[in-house]
């Protein structure tokens, strides 16, 4: 039954709604809606009085029942209208008043015969991942109250023309309180501001049951095909146990269009600017196939027609750079915004937004787009590897008003090294696992405290945190185990994030209880973030804020004038043992980790797996940890295919988080695996000297010697043609050795037939270590060091200008060799100074040592880091002679 009070509320948060109030007095229709044809009653029919917001949806019987105030005009129309049926109207006097009615719904003939569209060559296709997939930490849709039956909330997906079909739809859960929800897919043209014709011509049924995480609908059994621009969103058709609605589903900061409606048959409205977490997998039908074209003169080897398509159809050649096509949309306010210019800087290239805001300009990788509108403020964007869309939010300009001084209008951001150095100076920072943040230009509200006094005796932590900031208090709270513990809740408990009590980070490591056993004496200072402020930086995790505790145990920033320190500290040559061991940066792992290796059964392993699953289910880094725990820990059970299938469409909606799941399986020699995987980033960048070096490289180590062969040829076609500018110090060379190797050990074995400058090379006997690194994301900043057994060591910036040309953002990988004798001991250390990424979240390295490189006793092993511990030196490993410690 629906409630006489408000009916649906599905809203973003900070975007503020009335509630619909209803008078004392109210009309009561009820009765059933069934098939004219067969007397059957049709189950989840749209029921309501049309743009009152006042509406439900028959039961699984078609029974329903709807109740409202007697304000509602007589001349408002009731509306009955099922996706296979004709809509059918009535004025609301006939039904009041005339107790149960029997309300027959006649089959739209022309729906139900209407011809679907079907894939001709469905072999030439590409898999697109479209729509919005990067939750967001501030926004959110929900349903919340008693709930109205035929509430429903969607997003406009952009896309191009092609016609693709839909193959599974995606969206995240941050919160669900009932047992079960029962919600009905629905997919409307694109072509309307407003949603207006369903393209789905059955019922998608979806039932949520999960309290959170990545829901999937399978959209391949009812042959959905669309052409051009869609609407997908949810409607609420069922509610499942006694408990009010709470469901909270993830939005995005995309810019982009939403809808919602509060009950069946009301009007829509529209968000401004939002977007909610709704992606798609589809498959693009194209309408041929460009195959490349290879002269034997011009390459070395034969091309492999397993991967045949054009390696160039993303490129134009213009003088000796090379170009790719941006295209994407500019909105303001949540409105496609027209003659927005587009320029690429220190260029003459430019374009304007068409009456859709979308815009096409020709851009190389490193250029600077401009987007610039009157009375808007210009934003830009740079071009890297992956960059094919740029779309944009424009926000207007903030003028001066007369008579009026602003004073600090802007404060410089720091540098994380110089925030670093700082540290102890500054009491306005506070170290995170991701970031030092300043409290004078962090845009949160953020307290800090300083924990300089000792204390006689060690006081209570949660009495400390409670008694050192307002709003916080302590209280009960029944964890995860069903036992009741004492937290701190700060204001704004009541928050429909949930009423968490606060989570803490110590040095990096999240706790969701208070660390009791914590030393107060060793505690140096305490950050407290409040819940909308802390989601918006550790997701949901953090609904009822966070408190971030600095010690003094972990804390290396330099104490005073950092001018007066020994010049032999500062000595750029030799090694001062100052890098974190291993055994110390483990303690700053993520929670999931440390509980994982904990685990001393598989069964173990697996539940807390499906416990963090719950608050980590949206970050594609989980799968990738939970992943590589399982690949090196336990043989037995199907878990980790299930972690894969999990986080699948998450992993695949950046390419940086797939190359991240290759190196997770080589590590564990999972080589077949791993080979899919650089296939489709082969796919996805046909064009860049990585995809060629990593899908070779894994053809070889499945034994796939021609089809290794091939993928050089492609590479030393494309160079020939000058389509590809080869990074001599860094992948480009990484391809030769690797070539060489291949030509050398399988010469015998490869259909090949050797020109130009690809003759067998003489290859010393003498013994050699070599090291390549790989890693994953092309914003990640790390510097290597290298220590010899003499103390001495060099450097290597992964954005070091004289070694690319260019200043970061580089995907790529770099190779090392050491030379070694017989008769001596070679000892080296390799620590590692992670710099970020330009996400705020971890980077992946892959390191592969090959002892006796190129010799009949060579050995190899893959070694996998994660980084995560910023601007701290630390150890990745040792290598002895022949053995890896």
């Amino acid at each position: 039954m629906v409630s006489n009070k408000i009916l649906i509320k599905i809203v973003f948060l900070f975007f503020a709604m009335s509630f619909f109030g209803y008078a004392q007095n109210t009309y009561v229709i009820k009765g059933e809606i069934v098939d004219a044809s067969s007397g059957l009653g049709i189950p989840y029919v749209n029921i309501g009085i049309v743009g009152e917001s006042i509406g439900t949806v028959s039961n699984e019987d078609g029974v329903f029942y709807l109740e409202f105030p007697q304000r509602v005009s007589s001349k408002s129309i009731f509306q009955i209208s099922s996706i296979g049926y004709v809509s059918q109207t009535i004025d609301l006097p006939t039904l009041v008043g005339s107790g149960f009615s029997n309300i027959m719904l006649k089959p739209d003939i022309t729906a139900l015969n209407e011809v679907i569209v079907s894939a001709k060559r469905t072999e030439n296709y590409k898999t697109e991942i479209v729509g919005y997939t990067h939750a967001s930490r501030k926004k959110i849709g929900y349903w919340k109250g008693d709930g109205s039956l035929g509430g429903e909330l969607v997003t406009k997906i952009w896309v191009n023309k092609e016609t693709r079909r839909l193959n599974t739809f995606q969206f995240h859960v941050l919160q669900n309180s009932s047992d079960s929800l029962l919600m009905r897919v629905n997919l409307y043209a694109g072509n309307t501001i407003v949603p207006k014709e369903k393209l789905n011509k059955k019922n998608i049924y979806h039932t949520i049951k999960t309290e959170g995480g990545l829901e999937t609908v399978d959209l391949l059994p009812f042959d959905i095909f669309v052409e051009g621009d869609f609407i997908i969103g949810l409607e609420l058709l069922k509610v499942y146990g006694d408990a009010d609605i709470d469901l909270v589903l993830a939005a995005t900061e995309e810019p982009g269009y939403s809808f919602r409606k509060y009950a069946s048959q009301g009007n829509w409205e529209k968000f401004r600017g939002d977007a909610m977490t709704f992606s798609l997998v589809t498959s693009a039908i194209k309408n041929g196939t460009s195959v490349a074209s290879i002269s034997k003169d011009k390459a070395l080897l034969s091309l492999d027609q397993s991967l045949a398509f054009s390696p160039l159809e993303d490129l134009t050649k213009v003088g000796d750079a090379i170009f790719k096509e941006i295209s994407g949309m500019v909105f303001s306010d949540g409105k496609a915004l027209s003659n927005v210019d587009v320029v690429v800087a220190a260029s003459s290239a430019g374009a304007k937004t068409d009456t859709f805001g979308r815009y096409n300009i020709m851009a190389k990788v490193g250029d600077e787009l401009l987007f610039s509108h009157l009375g808007l403020q210009t934003v830009s964007e740079s071009i890297d590897d992956f960059t094919s869309t740029v779309n944009i939010n424009m926000f207007p300009t903030v003028n001066e008003l007369d008579n009026v001084n602003v004073i600090a209008e802007r404060k410089f951001r720091k540098s994380e090294n110089e925030k670093f150095k700082e540290y102890n100076q500054n009491k306005g920072l506070i170290k995170t696992r991701g970031e030092i943040i300043d409290k004078s230009i962090s845009g949160t509200a953020i307290e800090i405290v300083e924990i300089s006094r000792d204390y006689g005796v060690n006081p209570d932590l949660l009495q400390l945190v409670a008694h050192s900031f307002s709003g916080a208090k302590i209280g009960d709270y029944v964890n995860s185990r069903g036992g009741t513990v004492q937290v701190i809740y700060l204001r704004g408990r009541g928050s429909i994030l949930n009423p968490r009590p606060a989570i803490y980070e110590v040095d990096g490591v999240i706790f969701d209880e208070i660390p009791l056993t914590l030393n107060t004496q060793n505690i140096k200072r305490i950050a407290k973030i409040a819940g909308p402020m802390a989601t918006a930086k550790y997701g949901s995790i953090a609904a009822g804020g966070i408190f971030i505790i600095n010690t003094k145990t972990t804390n290396y920033s330099p104490q005073g004038n950092l001018k007066s320190q020994s010049p032999i500290v500062a000595s750029p040559k030799t090694y001062q043992g100052d890098a974190l061991s291993p055994e110390v940066v483990h303690k700053s792992l993520p929670q999931y980790i440390i509980d994982l290796e904990k685990s001393v059964s598989y069964d173990e392993a697996v539940k807390t797996y499906q416990d963090f699953k719950k608050i980590y289910g949206t970050f594609p880094y989980f799968y990738l940890d939970a992943l590589h725990y399982f690949l090196n820990n336990w043989n037995e059970g199907p878990i980790k295919e299930d972690i894969v299938q999990e986080g699948e469409e998450i992993l695949h909606a950046d390419p940086k988080y797939l190359r991240a799941l290759a190196y997770v399986y080589e590590n564990a020699d999972f080589d077949k695996e791993a080979l899919s995987v650089y296939e489709e980033l082969f796919r996805r960048s046909p064009n860049q000297s990585q995809s060629f070096a990593s899908l070779a490289k894994s053809y070889y180590e499945n034994g796939l010697y021609q089809k290794s062969a091939n993928i050089y040829g492609r590479y030393n076609y494309l160079l020939n043609e000058n389509f590809l500018v080869p990074d001599t110090n860094a992948t480009h060379a990484v391809l030769v050795t690797d070539f060489e190797k291949l030509i050398k050990e399988k010469k015998d074995e490869l259909a090949i037939e050797l020109v130009q400058d690809a003759t067998e090379k003489e290859v010393s006997n003498d013994r050699m270590i070599r090291v390549v690194f790989e890693w994953n994301d092309p914003s990640a900043n790390f510097v290597l060091q290298f220590v010899g057994k003499d103390q001495l060591y060099f450097n290597w910036d992964n954005w070091e200008q004289n070694e690319f040309g260019h200043d970061g953002q580089y995907l790529g990988s770099k190779q090392f060799e050491i030379a070694t004798t017989n008769d001596s001991t070679t000892e080296w250390l390799v620590n590692v100074t992670y710099k970020g990424n330009g996400s705020l979240t971890p980077s992946y390295i892959k390191a592969t040592i090959y002892h006796d490189f190129g010799l009949e006793s060579e050995t190899k092993e893959v070694k996998w880091f994660r980084l995560g511990i910023k601007d701290i030196n630390h150890e990745l490993f040792r290598i002895t002679d022949l053995n890896v410690n």
